[in-house]
């Protein structure tokens, strides 16, 4: 009996050894390869979690994030004093500029003076603002610092999402534009309805309501953040981004922005000897690290919202890496005649899209199997009504296309330019492989006897 269970024991942990050594195989590799198709609802729908959760981790590696959170620490200690104009600005029109200093000061917590310092030096440039040699250029100058802020926000946003364009300089203006007044507002609201909600609770006429009321107070802060990071994810990259790919990262983001705010002001309480010895400027190092957290945070949020939206292109990556020009030109064959055969029969074009699902193979292959036939001059996109998407049609008339001009125009594709067939040394590799296009039977000469 004791010799059975200790069989057992060392079968569990044998067991349990294995699949912890299989788990970074199966993050890495066999959870690209599962065909979700054929999978129940709930194990897609966990599949398609972890496989975001995985690309978002690796696109921190890979786009390196720390780097980029520490320009963007870098540049927002240039860009805060305008910002926080700003959002003090509008906040005037709104007459709760006592609330947001009382606001900033709390998140200051020991360093309250120096926060002090700071509102001094906003108010200074909202009244150069109010008082420029010309008309108005106070006012530019505070835009155009903010918007600056903005359009290097949106350059990293563009390569976590592989967008190689910036917006134009008209696309700036508006969506910056909105973005500026649109956000204080949306903070400025919050601090407002909180301070309302805080108010209510001295009203006798709202004491059944207390208890939930201390639950919407609660709960207030983290719904402003969602709804303001999933704006950020939705708008800032200049590429289509899918509205619950913003709101889930939003969700993320806006929840866990809000627990580092909670815990570093919580932590500044431990923080006394570090004061004790720096005195008001432990604000300083404090402030660098709390933007460099936090905007580890936003760019961690980016990378999911990306990943929510693109992972099924990473399906069966790298076996595409992998995969043979024989197997290649076999996937281009089927697609290129699919294609050819849907618009023969009148039956509407392919997406690749619905081609993908129709045929199952993975989106990614379809995509990059299309754009080579149309670099190759076969095929050809069309934008449908929407703008969203492209049908694609045959480029030629079907009449005319065969195998063999489809295999030749794939082989012949890109440049000659560099003419070494010309070199005396490399001249009879080419001659060869020019025969062996007319001449099968060239394929059987041995490479010593070129």
């Amino acid at each position: 009996m004791d010799s059975s269970q200790s069989n057992r024991k060392d079968s569990f942990g044998t067991r349990l050894i294995n699949f912890i050594k299989y788990l970074p195989h199966f993050f890495t590799t066999d959870i690209w390869r599962i065909p979700i198709a054929e999978a129940s609802r709930t194990r897609r729908i966990i599949r398609r979690v972890l496989m975001s959760i995985v690309l978002a981790v690796r696109g921190f590696s890979e786009d390196r994030l720390m780097v980029k959170a520490s320009a963007l620490t870098y540049y927002t200690l240039f860009a805060i004093v305008p910002v926080i104009a700003l959002v003090m600005a509008i906040a005037r029109g709104f007459g709760m500029q006592d609330l947001i200093v009382a606001t900033l000061s709390r998140q200051a917590g020991e360093h309250a003076s120096v926060m002090a310092n700071v509102l001094e030096f906003v108010n200074r440039y909202l009244e150069h603002a109010r008082g420029g040699v010309f008309v108005g250029i106070g006012v530019v100058m505070l835009i155009w610092s903010v918007m600056s802020g903005f359009r290097h926000v949106e350059t990293i946003f563009n390569d976590i999402w592989n967008v190689k364009k910036n917006r134009s300089i008209s696309s700036q203006l508006s969506t910056y534009l909105s973005l500026m007044f649109v956000l204080p507002v949306l903070v400025v609201a919050s601090s407002g309805l909180s301070m309302f909600l805080v108010s209510a609770f001295s009203d006798d006429m709202f004491g059944v309501l207390s208890p939930f009321l201390i639950r919407v107070i609660k709960v207030l802060p983290y719904l402003i953040n969602i709804l303001i990071f999933t704006a950020l994810f939705l708008i800032v990259p200049n590429t289509r981004v899918k509205f619950l790919s913003a709101l889930t990262a939003g969700a993320f983001t806006g929840v866990a922005f809000q627990l580092f705010q909670f815990f570093y002001i919580k932590g500044q309480v431990f923080l006394t000897s570090y004061n004790a010895v720096y005195g008001g400027f432990a604000m300083v190092p404090l402030l660098l690290l709390w933007l460099q957290i936090s905007w580890l945070i936003i760019l961690l949020g980016a990378e999911l919202s990306f990943a929510v939206q693109n992972y099924a292109n990473y399906e069966y990556a790298e076996d595409i890496k992998k995969m043979s020009r024989r197997y290649s030109n076999f996937l281009l064959l089927a697609i290129m005649t699919l294609i050819v055969k849907r618009f023969v029969a009148e039956e509407g074009p392919y997406t690749s899209e619905n081609l993908s699902k129709e045929t199952k193979i993975p989106i990614k292959i379809v995509r990059n199997s299309i754009n080579t036939l149309v670099d190759v001059g076969l095929v050809v996109g069309v934008h449908n009504d929407d703008s969203r998407q492209k049908s694609y049609y045959p480029a030629v008339d079907v009449n005319n296309i065969t195998i063999g001009k489809l295999i030749s125009r794939i082989d012949n594709y890109g440049s000659d330019s560099l003419k070494l067939e010309e070199n005396e040394k490399l001249a009879p590799f080419w001659h060869r492989l020019e025969a062996l296009r007319k001449d099968p039977e060239s394929r059987k000469v041995l490479l010593k006897d070129i």
